[in-house]
């Protein structure tokens, strides 16, 4: 009798946690311990004022449709953007404004009306462009959204050296070293032109007027120009043999090419429409990053005793003396220069920013944290 009991029991147990596991595998079930009953991988991007949203399919019977919120930063609520079919896992939306962080979150409605909780937000700073960044080490082409919290695309690409956009198309040319070549990309990243080169690339620039791409060779001492198209021009000789760490940048408004050669401290100005070089400055530490300011007629390069600007009439000014610059780069809208200054006698980390307030250049600094790497 008592051995029945017992069998009875656990039948009844059984019964009832197979019962329970049905009910949770309900993914709309609150209780489900997987789910939570809200929906899950909701990802974001953006493409100027369009942001695509994306999420994983929830299969079950009784999903009648999705339900699509969104809010700025600055409001308290939700807004129900609209309902979405079952059967549809991505749609864009339409945003007002730029560097406006929006969030956006979905939910399930069951055939019976029943909405689940909101998806975890997710958050999205669009902007008038997104980024290209090219990884080395990693070999890979990354297109980044413009707040660089989202990956828009990614190719495997075998040692990519370096890039730039061409503004009028939306396309970008890449230097690769493995095989050594360029290649030409569309706003989405598809193949459109290669070109094979004579040997490894080190540094490229693109002239936004007439879309030629110029290179730098390893070893060589001419840079190689090429048309939008990728048929060869007559190159321009340097005089000086480039190396890995040459690094290069357009004046088209002057029509100069302007070549740092890190390793042996020297930067050329030359004029490229009649292949004469203008000036060759050889008293620079380390020259590395060029950034050129149209407006303000001013070029800015990283070294690593200081930022120099050279003016037109070639005279140059110091910035941040005895400090390596690290990285820097220009924000076109509002002429600024923007920097990573690593000052040595203090083994400081810091963001500057480098702007001409009423005739007079001034500095904003936004510190960083320190970080120590133990070997």
């Amino acid at each position: 009798m008592k051995l029945r009991n017992s069998l009875f029991f656990t039948l009844i147990l059984l019964l009832i946690i197979s019962c329970s596991d049905r009910e949770r595998s309900n993914p709309l079930d609150p209780l489900n311990p997987k789910t939570g009953g809200i929906p899950s991988s909701l990802s974001l991007y953006s493409d100027k004022k369009k942001v695509y949203m994306s999420w994983s399919k929830t299969n079950n019977i009784n999903i009648s449709h999705y339900n699509i919120r969104g809010k700025t930063e600055s409001e308290d609520e939700f807004e129900f953007i609209s309902p979405i079919a079952d059967t549809v896992t991505h749609i864009f939306t339409e945003v007002s404004e730029y560097d406006q962080r929006y969030e956006f979150a979905i939910s399930i409605v069951s055939s019976d009306e029943y909405e689940t909780p909101y998806s975890e937000p997710q958050s999205i700073v669009p902007g008038p462009y997104n980024y290209w960044i090219s990884d080395y080490y990693q070999g890979l082409l990354l297109k980044i959204s413009y707040d660089g919290a989202h990956v828009i695309n990614e190719k495997i690409i075998y040692f990519p050296v370096d890039l730039d956009v061409y503004s009028n198309e939306g396309t970008l040319w890449l230097a690769i070293n493995y095989p050594p070549q360029l290649q030409k990309f569309d706003a989405n990243g598809e193949s459109l032109i290669i070109v094979d080169l004579p040997g490894n690339p080190s540094g490229l620039t693109i002239n936004q007027s007439s879309g030629d791409v110029f290179v730098s060779i390893e070893g060589q001492s001419e840079l190689l120009v090429f048309s939008n198209t990728g048929d060869q021009l007559p190159s321009l000789i340097t005089s000086i043999p480039l190396t890995r760490n040459t690094n290069l940048a357009i004046d088209s408004t002057n029509s100069l090419v302007w070549i740092s050669v890190q390793d042996s401290n020297k930067v050329i100005k030359m004029n490229y429409s009649s292949g004469t070089i203008d000036t060759i400055f050889s008293n620079f530490y380390y020259p590395g990053k060029i950034k050129i300011s149209y407006d303000l007629e001013v070029t800015c390069i990283a070294t690593d005793s200081g930022l120099v600007m050279i003016h037109l009439d070639n005279t140059h000014t110091l910035f941040f003396k005895d400090s390596r610059i690290i990285d820097l780069d220009i924000n076109r809208a509002k002429n600024e220069f923007w920097m990573i200054v690593f000052r040595e006698n203090e083994f400081q980390w810091d963001i500057e920013i480098l702007s001409k307030q009423d005739g007079n250049w001034s500095t904003e600094q936004h510190s960083v944290p320190m970080i120590i790497i133990y070997i």
